[in-house]
């Protein structure tokens, strides 16, 4: 691999190649996040972005290929800005939406997406181990939401205030079970029993609270399945 030298002082073409990279960095959330994509070194990016070090073309075309920009615009400047930029944000897009497309289409329902809690903030809270989480349960971090009950309709099983761990992987019914599910625009913790003629019952634990079924083959569009129960942690109120 060519790299090229350093200079005492940053060229103006340095210093736009710079600029540059620190839109795409901003853009992918932050310098770490570009480096571990360019796989380099976060020193590095900030070495390119400040200018003191120049770029190997190796690693710049591969920057431009992974950030789906144009290289005109990324080494030069040229090509049209705001086309380039908007080119990125669609990519990043349909990036976001392949890594969570068991739930994409619940994303953009802002009462379901706050129910998330920040997973590190939690295992930090309950002083847990990821990597441990992760091989219990076999998966990957980003296949894992925290939710904190705040209702009594799930009680005794669920209390108000209990944190779950829900495993995303699971988006349709297949055995009986606790689900994180949303009825339209409503996130709901609740039992799901399997019924036949595709049919399911909706329970609550709670006896105040009455169950109800749906029918899955002619209401489809009423019910998502954001993802299973899959453990529990009894009265901890991290927020």
């Amino acid at each position: 691999m060519t790299k090229l030298t350093d200079s005492k002082k940053p060229s103006q073409f340095a210093l736009g190649l710079g600029s540059r990279l620190s839109k795409l960095a901003e853009k992918v959330g932050g310098k770490a996040s570009l480096a571990k994509k360019a796989k380099t070194s976060l020193t590095n990016i900030y070495r390119y972005i400040s200018g003191k070090r120049l770029i190997p073309a190796e690693l710049l075309a591969n920057i431009a290929r992974v950030c789906n920009v144009s290289m005109d615009w990324l080494a030069y400047g040229e090509d049209d800005c705001q086309s380039t930029i908007n080119q990125m944000d669609n990519f990043l897009v349909q990036e976001e939406k392949k890594e969570y497309s068991t739930k994409k289409h619940l994303f953009h329902l802002s009462r379901i997406k706050s129910c998330f809690l920040s997973f590190s903030e939690v295992i930090a809270k309950l002083g847990l181990s990821r990597s441990e989480l992760m091989s219990q349960f076999k998966g990957k971090v980003g296949d894992f939401f925290f939710v904190q009950v705040s209702d009594e309709g799930m009680d005794p099983t669920l209390k108000c205030g209990d944190i779950v761990l829900i495993d995303s992987r699971t988006n349709e019914i297949i055995f009986d079970g606790l689900y994180f599910i949303a009825i339209g625009e409503v996130p709901l913790l609740k039992r799901i029993q399997r019924l036949p003629s595709n049919v399911i019952e909706v329970i609550s634990d709670n006896k105040n609270y009455r169950a109800y079924t749906l029918n899955l083959g002619q209401e489809p569009e009423k019910i998502s399945i954001i993802g299973q129960v899959v453990w529990q942690w009894r009265g901890q109120r991290c927020f």
